[in-house]
């Protein structure tokens, strides 16, 4: 590449532009993954608490069958 297009205003803005928009895609990814565990992490609690329910009939009854 020719070193004048380097240094020329055009060059440089679409270069910060494109680093811009890069940090932004980026800050977006990690909102978004952020927000994906967190629902991940509501979810296993909801199922863990419904597993930590009794069972309605442990212990009181035997079904066997031979």
């Amino acid at each position: 590449m020719d070193v004048s297009v380097i240094d020329s205003p055009l060059f440089q803005l679409r270069q910060t532009m494109g680093i811009n928009l890069l940090k932004t895609q980026q800050a977006t990814q990690v909102a978004q993954a952020t927000a994906m565990i967190q629902d991940m992490a509501n979810a296993t609690a909801g199922v863990a608490a419904s597993a930590a329910a009794p069972h309605p009939t442990l212990g009181s009854k035997l079904d066997i069958s031979i």
